[in-house]
Order: C-alpha cells, then structure tokens, then sequence
C-alpha cells in the first residue's frame, strides 16, 4: 500500500494504481486515489477528494469537503466527523467522535451509521440501513424501503414506506416513530407520532406506548400495556383494552369515538362516542358532552352522564342510567328486558323497553306499549304505565297510579303514604294499601279495599263500593250507586239521581240527600225484607218517621206500641237526620244504640242541603246489591 502525504500548503496529491492512502494534512486539497481501495483524507481545509475505480474510503472533517465518485467506481464510504451529506455515487457514511452532528444520504442504497452523539441520519431515496449508535439520535430512511437501527438512546425514527422497518432492542431508550402512513409499532419501540394530513391508523405494542394522531381521522391502538392516546383533530377512534389506557382530546377535536370491550369505561372529556365491544356485562360512563354510548350483546350499563346523550344497549339486559331531559334510550324489538333509571322530574320510557325506576327526586315516570314495571322513589310519583298491562310500584310517599288497563297492577305497602288511582277502566278495585280512587273519563265502575278509601266518580253513572272501612264515596255527577259497604262511610251522590245502598250495621253518613229525587237502597236480606219485591218501593208501614231522636224515642214508650209488633221497620228523625232499624219491631229500646235487639243507627242524613231531608216510604226502595 503507497502511503501519500502532503504538507500544510494546498496539495495536490494523486494514488497509485494500488491499494493507496492519501493524507493532505492542512490546507485545501485535492486527493486522487485513481484505482484500488483507497483511503482518503484531506485532513483540515476544505478538500476535494476523487477516489476513483475502488471501493474508497473517505475521511471527512469539514462539511465542505467533497467527496467526488462516478457511476459504478465501487462502493464507497465516508467518515466523518462533521456534519456531512454525500455525494452522488456514494454509498455509505460513518459518523466519528461524540459530536451532535448529521448524516445525510443520497438516491443510492446507503448505510448511514452515527457516532456516540445525538445525530440526524436522512437516508433520503434508496433502500437504506440507519444505524444511530449511541445518542439520542433521528433517524429518517426517506423514501425507499429502509431499515433503522436506533442503538442505545431515545431515538426517533422518521417512517413513510410500508416496508419501513424499526429496530430497536430491549432497554435503548424512550423511543418514537414519526410516521406518514398508518403504522404499528416493532418491539421495544414505546411512542408512536402520526404526521400530515392523511386520515392514518396507528397501533402499538406490549408497551405503555403513548400515540398522537395527526390532523386527519385517526383509529389509535395502543394494543397491550397502559397506553396514552392523543387523537388531535379530525374524527378518531380509540381502540382501548387496558383500565389503564388514557385518551386525550381537547375541545373542538372533531368527532371521536372510544370502542372497548372492557367491562367499565368512563369516556375522557371532549370524546362523543363510546362504543362496547366483545360480550362481557360492560359499564359505559359519558362525560359532559353530548355523547353517544352503544352497548354490546351483553347486560350493560350505561350512563351518559351530563348532556343530552343517545343511549343504544343493543342486546341483553340493559341498565340506562338517565339524568338530563335530553337523553334518549334507544332499544329495538327483542333485545331484552331493560331498565331505565331515572332522576328527572317526568320521563316515558321510550320503546321496547320495559322497566322504570325512579330515584332521588324524579316524580313522574310513564311506560309504553310494553308490558312494563315502573317503580317510584321516595317522593310523592305519578306512575302511568300507558297502553299493556304494567305493574306500578309506589313506594313511599303519597302516589298518584294512572290506570287505563285491566291488566295494570299497583303494588304498595303498609305505611307507604296515601295513595291514589286514576282510573279510565269500566270496572276498578282498589290493590291493598292504596286509599283512594278517581274515576277518569271512560270509568264507570270503583271499589274500594280494607281501608278507608275516598272513591270519586266522574259525569257517568258510576257504581262505588267502599268495602271494609270508614269509607268516602263521592258520585258527581251522573246517577250514581253509592254502596258504602263496612265501617261508617261518608257518602255524597253529587248531581244526579243517586241511589244511596245501606247494611243495616253501616252507620253512614248521606252528606246530600235529595228528597224527591235520590233513592235509599236497603238490601232485602239485611233488613229483613224478604216479604218485599226487589226494585220495590219500602212500604209504607215499614217506616215510622218521628220529630225526636232516639233518646227522645225511649221515654215514649207509647208512641210505637201500636206500630207492627214483631215486624221489621226503620224509624227516621227529622230533627236529628238519624235513621234507625229495629229489626223485630219489639220496641225493646235498650240495645244497640237504644233501639231494637239487633236493630240500631243505620245512617245520618246530612244538612248539607239546609235542612235534613223530609223521607217517606216512596224515598227508600228494596234491593239486591246488600
């Protein structure tokens, strides 16, 4: 091998045909290797290095040496220790030293390979090998299918070919890749950065990657490991499958979208949509947006949380928790027996569900074509099933039922507060512990239970039966039946010609008796009357109408001696309004209520119309109903 030196001057030194190594030293030089494999280093200066046929090498330590190569001279190589890019027909480059310096390729299929510093390694056109050593170093194949070896660093990888390929290996660093396509992360590379405008795909690996979508509309996975995704703009969509897994949007990010199959999500804030993947019983929380949250086939969850959300559970049993007016359920046919839950004041299932529940101070809840369950909170609710045949809870507080089904059924327990039913049915009985009832438009028909019921009619000719208890039954308008049934009962007809129907052990009280026109039915049975016809009028040798009330009656002994012996009567005061039976005609005084063995007060006309009301046989008819 020639060894060819120059001096500190400006040298022009030229090789061998050999196998040469030519140094400048100092200077500007010009260094010609001619043929072989020569070395080539002009030394300080700005050189100007021709190698010639050979596989050359060249030293650089100045960004303005040139190394000068023609087409199919060899395959060539520069060292440098200056920031160097190489020039054309030269294959390869080696960074020397520690210095942050950059290496910069060609067209052709280089190696570029960087020194112990932070380095920039741009491979440009070709199939390119990058290999950064150690550093933090960058490296950027450019267009060509390139390979990309970081070393020992936080290195970033720069990709725009699918068949860019990263290598990095176990403990080198935090590492990134910045890439133009859609891309998935190598092994042991953690961070992933989409760039352009291109709606791109990017997923990572085992790692706790964090990966940045670009302005496009991007799906980010960050596959295995507790991964930070950040969408930016554009519509994106996050594949989550870890707990961990945070998503990161700012506001004004366009539309994006979370799918998951883990059992609990919470959306992050300025995502709209989250979507439930897989089969598992999922829980899906919203956020303040207005959020579209889509169940799986399983039993889900769902909460939009704040705003007005679009709830879809899709298959199974699905729980919809509902909190803003706003919010919408949507289930389709056969897709399960579900349940709203709901806080606001008034809310109607949607369709194809089935259940209500209401909680905290939510009022009004009603139901749909469905056979539905809806069940009160602690306030006082309006619970109306709609149109199937539903089961209406009340719990505590005093509840107010709508009821338009003969299938519809109240439930309440004891001590849940007073309770009314609304009824439009032709025929309605009171449920247990329910108080009261109201018959709507349509309704005919009220009965009452053990309790002590209040029954109001409407402007038909209504039927109400008090059954057990101190009852009030109100008529309004129409001719209405009032059959006040056990305990002391208050009945008022209303307007109407009403028929008022007594026991003979009721003790009523008619609030408004119309003589002339309202009837008093006694059943046949009850008050012994069995020698009468039903739908008769009493006879009149049946009533004995006196102007003092009983204790007046007992100390005139005389005035009923003479009044059918043996036989049933009822005697009416028309001081006091009470009408008594005596129920053997014995005049034995000294029993219930001073009158008759089993005999006594069977009802008190009221004054309500100014004075108590003028009875005559014809005011009493015989009947069937008691």
């Amino acid at each position: 091998m020639a060894r060819i030196k120059g001096n500190s001057k400006k040298n022009s030194l030229k090789g061998t045909e050999g196998k040469d190594n030519l140094r400048g030293f100092s200077g500007n030089d010009r260094l010609m290797g001619q043929k072989g494999n020569d070395v080539l280093d002009g030394g300080t200066g700005k050189d100007a290095l021709l190698g010639g046929l050979g596989n050359d090498t060249y030293v650089v330590d100045n960004s303005g040496d040139r190394s000068i190569e023609l087409a199919n001279q060899g395959t060539d190589i520069v060292q440098s220790s200056a920031s160097y890019r190489l020039g054309k027909h030269v294959e390869h480059l080696a960074l020397k030293g520690n210095k942050a310096i950059k290496g910069i390729g060609n067209s052709l299929n280089n190696h570029l390979t960087g020194n112990a510093g932070n380095n920039l390694l741009s491979g440009l056109a070709g199939k390119d090998r990058l290999r950064g050593g150690a550093g933090n170093d960058v490296l950027d194949g450019g267009a060509g299918q390139d390979v990309m070896i970081g070393g020992v660093g936080n290195d970033t990888y720069v990709v725009d070919n699918l068949k860019d390929k990263v290598v990095e290996g176990g403990n080198q660093g935090i590492d990134n890749v910045r890439s133009s396509i859609s891309y998935s992360l190598g092994n042991h590379v953690e961070n992933l950065v989409l760039i352009g405008t291109q709606n791109l795909d990017g997923r990572g690996n085992s790692l706790a990657n964090t990966i940045t979508g670009n302005s496009g509309h991007n799906v980010l996975n960050g596959d295995a490991g507790a991964d930070t995704l950040t969408g930016g703009m554009g519509d994106d969509t996050y594949l989550v499958d870890n707990v961990a897994d945070a998503t990161i949007e700012l506001a004004n990010g366009g539309i994006d979208r979370v799918r998951t199959a883990l059992a609990d999500y919470k959306l992050a804030d300025n995502i709209e949509y989250l979507e439930f993947t897989g089969t598992k019983n999922s829980n899906g929380i919203g956020n303040d947006s207005a959020n579209t949250i889509i169940g799986n086939v399983g039993n889900n969850v769902l909460d939009g949380a704040a705003g007005a959300d679009k709830l879809i559970g899709g298959l199974g049993n699905d729980l919809y928790i509902v909190s803003d007016a706003g919010d919408l359920v949507v289930e389709a046919v056969g897709e399960g027996v579900d349940l709203v839950k709901s806080s606001l004041a008034d809310y109607t299932l949607t369709a194809q569900v089935e259940n209500l529940l209401l909680v905290g101070n939510a009022i009004k809840g009603t139901g749909n074509d469905l056979v539905n369950t809806i069940t009160g909170s602690t306030a006082d609710n309006v619970l109306d099933g709609a149109a199937g045949a539903d089961k209406l809870i009340g719990g505590l507080g005093s509840d107010t039922y709508l009821i338009d089904n003969a299938g519809d059924l109240v439930v309440e327990l004891v001590n849940e507060g007073i309770d009314v039913v609304r009824s439009t049915l032709t025929d309605y009985t009171l449920t247990q512990q329910v108080e009261n009832l109201e018959l709507l438009t349509g309704a005919v028909n009220g009965a009452g239970n053990d309790l002590a019921n209040t029954l109001i009619g409407n402007a038909a000719n209504n039927i109400l039966s008090g059954g057990a208890g101190a009852d009030s039954l109100v008529g309004g308008a129409g001719a209405d039946k009032l059959i006040g049934g056990l305990g002391i009962d208050t009945l008022t007809g209303g307007a109407g010609i009403d028929t008022f129907a007594l026991l003979d052990t009721s003790k009523d009280i008619i609030t408004d008796f119309n003589a002339g026109e309202d009837i008093i039915a006694l059943g046949q049975t009850a008050f012994g009357l069995v020698d009468q016809v039903v739908g008769s009028v009493l006879s009149a040798d049946r009533l004995v109408v006196v102007d003092s009330d009983a204790s007046a009656l007992q100390g005139a002994s005389g005035l009923l001696s003479n009044l059918l012996v043996g036989a049933t009567r009822l005697i009416y005061s028309t001081e006091s309004g009470k009408l008594f039976y005596d129920a053997n005609g014995t005049n034995a005084l000294g029993s219930v209520n001073g009158l008759g063995e089993n005999g006594g007060l069977v009802a008190t006309l009221d004054k309500a119309l100014g004075t108590v009301p003028t009875l005559t046989n014809a005011s009493f008819v015989v009947s069937s109903i008691v």
